[in-house]
């Protein structure tokens, strides 16, 4: 104990040293000498958030309150720093309150003069409204400083940067004030081409700038409104101010300023969206990328990871609802969208072939589609429906698993011949195709919602590839508790005669089994045991000694885990006669289920379930 507390002791007197030596290197540079010392001092003073607050308030204000002409040297050296650091966002003080943005209306150019402006901090923005944007305006209060110290009194020796500059638009960026954020961002970065165009060269926008707006709007999607169509919309405006973010871009200097990263910010925009013609605004925009790359500039070759967001938007399309509320009403409209959507897999799967071929012949090998690339294609028939979309996502996996596997022959072969350049290559592209537990998942997912009669059969075939990948080493394709549960719900899904019933119920009972031996963390959950009773209701004929027995032991294995969920004791029901059931439930009902039998059961499947009783009533 005596140790542990001159241990703790030596901590806090380190601690307290090192404050003041902070202390020390801001008093001494107040204003003077020290100035910069006392920036860097907290850059790697490692004190707690409110701290590093509290100072970096002080080192601000006192460089924005200065009187007009009295900046230092080191003040002007100072400012830069603290606008970098103000713009990424460095501390989260509690009890930060909410704020609605006002809207501004970026649809005017900025007036011109002869004099640059410098962005207003003006409004209805309150410094301590919010740590983002508390953050993003004294960045812009720095910013302003700066600008009048340059142009009210006549400093020459003020430099106001494009780097400068960037700090705030990437304060605005990390602010999280959504769409008023990246609209702030966007009306600065228009204000910095129009100085550089009346003559200040110093603050011409370059990459960074543009990347910042991007990431600005990026950011306004990422913290739509999770609610109601307002979501819809901000995400649709943020694709659309992207993309002409984008545009202005090529307009000004498409060569030097336009990169595939800024592309892909774009083409992720539309692919999440949700917008019905998002995927061919999509597919538009990688053509743009692609012809930029042919015309010259190396910088917006094709990549994987564009093309993924590509194959994305359609399969994020194949999902949504078509009958936008732009939609209604226009039966015109709404049959193209529905015949997108039913064009969705198969232009999924023309894309996925296209990146085969570019990257086997070696004309663009950036493209060598990855396990994302096959998972949204699989993804994407196994959400169309049907025997034909399960069959389509069955044999994209069989691609998958034939790509994977040669390249591991390949990788084996470099390893024996001593090629460690080649091997490197090869491990990377085999480690980018390795096959998880998603997409065989996704795959067993497709066959459920065949609704064909050999589904269960087809559906536990994949489940044995799974289990099969797995014993070679694909540690990450592991089959999950999801992977055995998809197979029970195939089999309880059959319809047939009594005597057909028998085979699906075999495989499922064996899949369960199997499921309960798996161990490592991999058991059944309140929804497995609620399917199995499903397929014991189903499938065993009714009334006979099998299907009570079995029923029972699912149930009481289930209660024994704390895993009885809604459908656990609703498919009981079904499964066993009246009387029975009133035995196995004992005290308990539908709506009044003792607590330790759902104590493991998500709180949402609880308040289905009713008010649990005690303990001792179980």
């Amino acid at each position: 104990m005596a140790a542990k507390q001159e241990s703790a002791s030596r901590l806090r007197r380190r601690r307290h040293h090192r404050l003041l030596l902070l202390v020390a290197a801001l008093v001494a540079g107040s204003g003077r000498a020290g100035f910069g010392a006392g920036v860097e001092a907290y850059v790697t003073s490692g004190l707690p958030g409110h701290k590093h607050r509290s100072w970096l308030k002080q080192m601000t204000r006192e460089i924005v309150d200065a009187p007009p002409g009295e900046l230092t040297a080191h003040h002007l050296a100072a400012a830069p720093q603290l606008m970098t650091v103000w713009a990424e966002n460095p501390y989260v003080p509690s009890g930060a309150s909410r704020w609605s943005p006002p809207q501004l209306d970026l649809s005017t150019s900025p007036p011109s003069s002869k004099r640059p402006r410098h962005p207003s901090s003006s409004g209805p923005c309150s410094p301590g409204a919010d740590h983002g944007l508390e953050c993003a305006l004294e960045v812009e209060a720095l910013l302003k400083r700066l600008v009048d110290e340059r142009f009210a009194a006549g400093r020459d020796d003020v430099n106001v940067t494009t780097e400068v500059y960037n700090a705030v638009l990437f304060g605005w960026a990390n602010s999280g004030k959504g769409a008023f954020a990246a609209e702030r961002a966007e009306q600065i970065l228009m204000q910095m081409q129009q100085m550089y165009e009346t003559g200040e060269g110093d603050v011409r926008p370059d990459v960074q700038s543009f990347r910042a707006v991007l990431l600005a709007w990026s950011n306004a999607a990422r913290n739509a409104v999770s609610h109601g169509e307002r979501r819809s919309d901000e995400k649709c405006q943020a694709a659309q101010r992207a993309e002409r973010v984008l545009e202005y871009m090529a307009h000004l200097d498409g060569d030097s300023l336009l990169d595939a990263d800024c592309f892909e910010v774009v083409l992720r925009l539309w692919s999440n969206s949700g917008l019905p013609n998002a995927p061919l605004r999509a597919e538009r925009l990688l053509a743009v990328q692609d012809t930029m790359y042919l015309i010259g500039n190396e910088k917006c070759r094709l990549r994987a990871s564009s093309f993924d967001e590509v194959l994305m938007a359609w399969c994020r399309h194949n999902y949504a609802t078509t009958n936008s509320k732009s939609d209604k009403g226009d039966g015109k409209v709404g049959r193209v969208h529905d015949d997108l959507a039913a064009e969705a897999p198969r232009r999924a799967e023309t894309i996925l072939a296209h990146m085969e071929h570019l990257s086997d012949n070696g004309a663009v090998p950036d493209t060598m589609p990855n396990l994302a690339s096959y998972t949204s294609v699989v993804s994407a028939w196994g959400r169309s429906g049907g025997q034909r979309g399960a069959h389509r996502a069955t044999q994209i996996l069989k691609r998958l698993e034939k790509r994977y596997f040669e390249k591991r022959s390949q990788l084996n072969k470099a390893t024996e011949a001593g090629d460690n350049k080649l091997g490197v290559r090869v491990s990377k592209e085999a480690s980018d195709l390795r096959p998880d537990t998603t997409i065989y998942n996704v795959c067993i997912d497709a066959w459920v919602k065949s609704h064909t009669k050999d589904a269960y059969r087809r559906a536990r075939s994949i489940l044995n590839r799974q289990i099969a990948a797995h014993a070679t080493g694909i540690r990450r394709c592991r089959p999950d508790v999801y992977s055995y549960t998809l197979v029970l719900h195939a089999c309880a899904a059959f319809a047939g005669t009594m005597k057909e019933k028998r085979k699906p119920f075999r495989v499922a009972k064996a899949t369960y089994e199997q499921l309960l031996d798996a161990g490592n963390g991999v058991a059944p959950n309140h929804v497995t045991y609620g399917i199995m009773m499903k397929a014991c209701a189903r499938l065993l004929p009714k009334g006979s000694h099998e299907r009570e027995q079995f029923a029972r032991e699912v149930f009481e294995r289930a209660c024994g885990e704390g895993r009885v969920g809604k459908m656990v004791v609703c498919r009981l029901r079904e499964a066993v006669s009246a009387e029975v059931y009133k035995e196995m439930m004992g005290k308990a009902s539908k709506n009044r289920i003792p607590s330790k039998w759902t104590r493991y059961v998500p709180e949402a499947e609880k308040r289905q379930l009713g008010r649990s009783v005690s303990t001792k009533d179980s």
